[in-house]
């Protein structure tokens, strides 16, 4: 229903360092979540940010670590650590029980994930889109593009 990050270029645009997000100007992110009609909230206290760097500080460091001390060195390994101890250990630490009991997850058929992923809302997002893969080059950005195509379902 809503989804709340920091305002990093990849989630809004903000023309001033530090000001406010311009929501007239969507980013990949933004324009996706809008089509989903989730709800996009920008975080603009500190105490936001420090939470989310928090977590990002001990997924990107201490799990690393986390991983070394117990040797694990594969994918597969990693993955069982992940569901079998970490997630366990992390959650009962620093869970906090919902407001409210049941789900907020909403069925989405495939068929509309199909449209939403094989739509375009302009030519110039699609192809930057685009120019995230390989292919040719853009005239939008000074990247390597692929070509455009997709398929309406």
């Amino acid at each position: 229903m809503s989804l709340y990050t920091d305002r990093g270029a990849h989630y809004f645009y903000t023309p001033t360092a530090g000001g406010e997000v311009d929501r007239s100007r969507p980013t990949q992110v933004g324009r996706a979540l809008e089509r989903l009609g989730v709800e996009h909230i920008a975080a603009y206290s500190p105490q936001a940010r420090g939470r989310s760097e928090r977590v990002f500080h001990t997924l990107q460091d201490r799990l690393v670590k986390e991983l070394a001390l117990k040797e694990i060195d594969t994918v597969e390994a990693a993955n069982l650590f992940l569901c079998d101890v970490y997630i366990p250990e992390y959650n009962a630490r620093f869970a906090v029980a919902a407001a409210q009991e049941g789900t907020a997850f909403v069925a989405i058929l495939a068929s509309t994930l199909r449209r939403f992923y094989a739509s375009r809302r302009s030519v110039r997002s699609a192809t930057i889109i685009a120019c995230r893969s390989t292919g040719s080059s853009c005239k939008y950005r000074k990247a390597r593009c692929a070509p455009i195509s997709s398929r309406r379902a």
